[in-house]
């Protein structure tokens, strides 16, 4: 009996190394499956990441309304002599932009190519945002003490944690064949990660440098600091010589992994995150400020509340041109993005410095707002309306160069189909009509102290209505027709000098109707 016992377990056991022996290949699909399972596609990870930093990148702009602000409304100087010895505040605000608008882009091009995350990687994305968040508190230091070395060391250090915290998210991805899209190849994948670390710690070791610099020389320290934002073209400026001097198939494709491509759906998603946040941002300040007290109402107001709010209806009218001024910019922004398919690194720049202009719009208008009420200097006066309508023509004129940047593209980042002649003429006028307002509203502010007031406030206000007028002048009269007139004209005179010299001109058919 215990003889066949054990021939019986011997059998047994060969019988369950045969089966395994067979079936390791579906024992290691089994196994793959199961990590599958504890995979996620990485969109909502980008979604809440883009939502992170289009709050943190308008953080910053709520300091300045509670820190510079009431220094400019209750100063002995005048205002222009104010903001000169603020305008330090303004500087940082738009390096922050900027430098988190890189941050953003270098995340975004890396996730371009992610397809799936697991707990590892969103559990590092969190540390990531984490550190992120505190630059608002860094470079907000900065901008109080940037003449100290203290000023450089804390955002320097911020710096320098940040993309060596990316460096590893792009090390622990790279090691994951799962994640990364099937069709891309080891080349491309090796250049791409390789291109990675560069323009990941390129930057940590300029702001290192400023750190060891800076304890010798203030200056030194400050030019390193603020140019490792800007080092992040570096890496495209080599490749793109390389390829100037060795025009080979292999340098090419080097160059297309290298090439800056923003997604359009994430700097949508980036862009109305901050469209939407700066547009509530003066309520913020409403809420928590102007919303009076029960004993204040009863003593000032003999209790009736409609007096106490109707003391504060400039901040309420002050809000509601705010909002409808955001919200004519980011339709002519939505009217752009329409026929963009991808931004370039030209186009992209341009983009974020529009968006960190925007950011500026409500401070610009609850200046006027507390210059009004506070009853300062005409002259000071005048300077609040000058300062609100420049800050909105930089918006309209950036978003006018991205137009005329759209128009100079490649196919790869405008769709040509929708973007022709008579759509372009309906983006020129869209873009056009806000700087108009912002030059008549300026020409307004040497008028008297009502005519600043109420024409400000008008001028604005009556925007969406020129956007309707502009729309029924284009569509029911011949200024389509005369405007494409002149424009077959100036085609005709531009391609002469090009069919002499026997190269290929685009028909005309695909740029108008």
């Amino acid at each position: 009996m215990e003889s066949s016992t054990e021939t019986r377990e011997g059998h047994s056991m060969i019988w369950e190394m045969q089966m395994f022996s067979q079936s390791d290949g579906a024992y290691r699909r089994r196994q793959s499956e199961h990590h599958r399972r504890h995979e996620f596609l990485g969109v909502r990870l980008e979604s809440y990441t883009d939502a992170v930093f289009a709050i943190v990148g308008t953080i910053l702009i709520a300091y300045i309304n509670h820190t510079v602000l009431p220094k400019l409304e209750g100063g002995s100087k005048s205002l222009q002599q104010q903001s000169l010895d603020h305008f330090r505040f303004s500087t940082v605000y738009h390096f922050t932009f900027i430098h988190i608008s890189v941050i953003w882009l270098n995340h975004s091009r890396l996730f371009s190519v992610v397809e799936r995350v697991d707990d590892i990687v969103i559990w590092i994305n969190m540390v990531f945002l984490y550190v992120v968040s505190f630059v608002p508190l860094t470079f907000g230091l900065l901008g109080e003490f940037n003449d100290t070395y203290e000023g450089i060391v804390i955002p320097s250090i911020t710096i320098i944690l940040i993309n060596i915290i990316m460096a590893c998210i792009v090390w622990y991805v790279f090691r994951r064949k799962s994640f990364l899209p099937i069709s891309m190849s080891d080349i491309h994948t090796k250049y791409f990660e390789r291109a990675m670390y560069f323009k990941l710690l390129i930057t940590p070791v300029f702001a290192g440098l400023a750190i060891g610099i800076g304890n010798v020389s203030l200056l030194a320290g400050q030019i390193l600091f603020y140019s490792s934002v800007f080092v992040v073209i570096i890496p495209k400026a080599i490749t793109y010589c390389i390829w100037w001097k060795r025009k080979t198939e292999t340098t090419a494709q080097i160059v297309k992994v290298l090439s800056v491509t923003v997604s359009k759906d994430r700097i949508e998603f980036f862009s109305d995150g901050v469209y939407s946040i700066i547009a509530t941002l003066v309520i913020l300040d409403i809420t928590t400020v102007g919303i009076p007290s029960r004993d204040e109402v009863n003593e000032n107001f003999d209790g009736s509340l409609l007096r106490a709010l109707a003391d504060n209806r400039l901040d309420y009218i002050t809000y509601f041109t705010t909002f409808l001024v955001i919200s004519l910019l980011w339709f002519v922004h939505h009217s752009l993005f329409n026929f963009i398919k991808e931004l370039n690194s030209l186009m992209f720049l341009v983009h974020q410095c529009s968006l960190s202009f925007v950011g500026v719009v409500p401070t610009a208008f609850e200046l006027f707002a507390g210059f009004f009420r506070s009853g300062t200097t005409d002259a000071d006066k005048a300077t609040t309306i000058q300062l609100a309508t420049t800050t909105v023509a930089i918006v309209s004129l950036l978003q006018f160069l991205l137009l005329a940047l759209m128009n100079l593209a490649d196919n790869e980042y405008v769709d040509r189909t929708l973007f022709h002649f008579k759509s372009s003429l309906h983006l020129l006028v869209k873009v056009a009509i806000i700087p108009s307002i912002c030059v008549i509203g300026y020409w307004c502010s040497m008028g008297s102290e009502s005519v600043q007031r109420y024409s400000f406030y008008v001028l604005y206000i009556s925007g969406p209505l020129a956007f309707v007028l502009a729309n029924i002048m284009i569509k029911w009269t011949k200024l389509h027709s005369f405007c494409q007139y002149c424009w077959g004209k100036v085609s005709n005179v531009c391609r002469k000098p090009c069919q002499q010299n026997n190269t290929t001109i685009q028909p005309e058919n695909s740029y108008t109707n």
